[in-house]
């Protein structure tokens, strides 16, 4: 009986059957989205469901033009690239003959590790199930100073510096719970991506005020991250002539006593 007998029922059983014994889905993928730089021992996971019959894993970074780690069972997993020498490749995250090696476990985390992870699973037909998720690591601030130099009369400039952080922050002088509105901010980037950063304002002081409250705002947008640093400057004692113009009711206190000296 050729193809063009068989009956439309019959051949979408055959279709279904089919495609169930070639059958590859990913059921979750595990990848934290905020992972802290120094953390130990860190699982990737891909789970999936297969049917019976060889299969490979692969996890790609960043969409490179290799995986850079594969298992194809019963041999054991290959690395290269960014992940070389940073897994732990005798992890078991289960005992199946074809799920033993389907997670990553990273020895120690950095922020070079930040990125997207995509977990492809290709069974022996050439079938495929893939998904991406996205990490990124986290590097507080190993220092946080907020300095202040005095410039002349009122003028004061106010430096902070962080250094030794990741992702890539936004640093913000504030006064009053506002952003000072004239300042620079600089930032350097060193080899093992962390990022110093300096931000330098100028801010006149009110005048009679002997102490002020200067905030310094870390923010890391891209881990939902913020530090704040304060510090009061002190100027001392401050003496103050309060005329008629600075002080109305002074004003209103004379005109009262001219007007009495008048009535008597």
């Amino acid at each position: 009986m050729s193809s063009s007998e068989i009956p439309k029922s019959l051949l979408k059983g055959y279709l279904l059957l089919a495609n169930v014994l070639n059958s590859v889905k990913i059921e979750k993928l595990l990848v934290p989205p905020i992972v802290q730089s120094g953390s130990k021992d860190l699982v990737l996971d891909c789970q999936y469901s297969v049917s019976d019959g060889p299969l490979t894993v692969q996890w790609w970074f960043n969409g490179g033009v290799a995986p850079v780690y594969e298992w194809t069972p019963p041999l054991m997993p290959r690395v290269k690239g960014i992940l070389e020498g940073r897994l732990d490749l005798s992890y078991k995250v289960s005992q199946s003959p074809i799920e033993q090696y389907r997670a990553m476990r990273i020895i120690q985390v950095d922020p070079q590790l930040s990125g997207a992870y995509t977990c492809v699973v290709v069974n022996n037909n050439g079938v495929k199930s893939q998904e991406t998720k996205s990490m990124q690591v986290l590097a507080p601030e190993k220092e946080f100073e907020l300095l202040f130099e005095h410039k002349f009369n009122r003028l004061v400039e106010v430096t902070c510096y962080v250094n030794s952080v990741h992702p890539q922050p936004d640093l913000t002088v504030e006064y009053n719970n506002k952003p000072i509105s004239q300042q620079t901010q600089r930032s350097w980037r060193r080899n093992n991506l962390l990022y110093d950063v300096e931000s330098t304002a100028q801010l006149t002081v009110p005048v009679c005020s002997d102490r002020i409250e200067v905030t310094c705002r870390l923010h890391l947008p891209q881990a939902d991250y913020t530090a704040i640093k304060k510090r009061l400057l002190h100027f001392g004692p401050v003496q103050c002539n309060h005329g008629w113009k600075d002080n109305p009711d002074n004003i209103i206190i004379t005109l009262a006593l001219i007007i009495i000296l008048i009535v008597k």
